[in-house]
């Protein structure tokens, strides 16, 4: 599972990891992204991306 932490290293580490095992699974880069969306809308994450 990816924390929300991805700006230490072991954070990035993990990132890399489910994008890999994601990708290897076949999953589509929309799909993907939508989960990624997700977990940043979820709780009010402190390093969630800039939105528009």
């Amino acid at each position: 599972m990816v924390g929300s932490n991805i700006a230490s290293p072991q954070g990035w580490q993990q990132l890399e990891q489910a994008l890999r095992f994601a990708f290897n699974a076949r999953a589509q880069p929309a799909d993907i992204a939508r989960l990624v969306d997700a977990h940043f809308r979820r709780g009010g994450n402190a390093d969630t991306p800039p939105t528009e």
